[in-house]
Parts: structure tokens; sequence; C-alpha cells
């Protein structure tokens, strides 16, 4: 052994050549894992993702849930029914990822969208009244009066209690100015105050 290939391995065993050894491993692991990552990633783009660990899926679906309900929250209705779409590519049966995109579609104007959505959602989930509040909204905004009210009472007689959301939504303006409407909301307060 050479005097110059001794002092690069005693310099390979000092503490500065074991933490820059260690440097180089944790760099070469991290890089494999974030490649594997965007690999495994872009397939999720590409839409397969059935092949995802259940557990990642689901936490993806509820990542791209909740940044629709952010979107939403904002009046980014674009963003919002991307993201929907996005938690529903992971779990096509997530019942409230469909009931939001439902009103992103409402909010947006894709009616045709919303009502679709909220049709094959009533079949399936005849009990939410979510669903049956946004069939009111819908209903309110082109003019069925009579159907918009007859959902609305439908979700309350099923658990819905936002009663505020009714007064102040503006997909039930519609609803709100019919004279029907407004008596059975007098009858409704008298009855209970």
């Amino acid at each position: 052994m050479t005097e110059s290939q001794n002092n690069s391995q005693t310099w390979l065993r000092s503490p500065w050549g074991i933490i820059l050894l260690m440097g180089i491993l944790c760099f070469a692991v991290q890089f494999i894992f974030t490649r594997d990552a965007l690999h495994t990633h872009s397939h999720h783009m590409e839409g397969s993702h059935s092949k995802l660990d259940p557990e990642i899926n689901r936490r993806m679906g509820y990542s791209h849930f909740n940044e629709g309900n952010a979107a939403l929250k904002k009046g980014d209705w674009k963003k919002a029914v991307q993201d929907y779409k996005k938690a529903l590519g992971h779990d096509a049966q997530f019942t409230e990822a469909q009931i939001n995109l439902s009103t992103a579609y409402l909010k947006k104007g894709n009616l045709d969208g919303a009502f679709s959505l909220l049709k094959t959602l009533e079949s399936r989930e005849p009990g939410n009244p979510f669903v049956h509040y946004n069939l009111a909204c819908y209903y309110s905004l082109v003019r069925k009066i009579p159907a918009s009210f007859s959902a609305l009472k439908q979700a309350i007689s099923l658990g819905f209690k936002r009663f505020s959301e009714i007064q102040e939504d503006p997909d039930l303006k519609n609803l709100r100015e019919d004279s029907e409407f407004k008596k059975w909301v007098q009858q409704v307060s008298h009855s209970s105050g």
C-alpha cells in the first residue's frame, strides 16, 4: 500500500470522513425515495389510483377534498371542482366530495352537472339531508319553486339544521321570494317560538 492510499483510508476513517460518507449515503437514499415518489405521483396523475396503498389513497383523497373545501370557501369554483374531482379519483363513492362538487357546480353555473350528480346521489343516498338541500338550491336556481320547496322540506325532515344558511344562501333566493315559502317560514317560527 502506498503512502497516498494509506492517507486516503485514514481520512475516510476520521470523523469528517464518516460524516461525509453519511451525507452522501443520505443524499443517495433521499434521491431514490424522491424519484420513486415522483414516479408513483406521475402514475397518480394519470389516474391509476387503484395501485396505491389503500391508506395512502384515502389520505390523498381527503387531502384533495380539503383543498377543494378551501377553494370553495374562497369562491374559486374552478379549483374547487378540480380538487373534488381529484378526491373522487381516489374514491368514486366519496359522498362528501360528491356533495361539495355539486355545490361547486351550482356556484360555477354548471347546473346540468350539478343536477346529474345530485340525482345519482339521491338514488344512492336518499337519506342524506345535504343531497336534498343541494337539490333545493338547484330547483330554486332553475325556478322550479315547488320542487325546491319540497326538497328543502325533505332536507329538514332528514336533519338539516342550518337555518341561517337557508335564509342567506343566494342559491335559494328564488325560493325565499315565494309566498308559500314565506307562509311556511312564519308557521314554523310561530310553532317553535
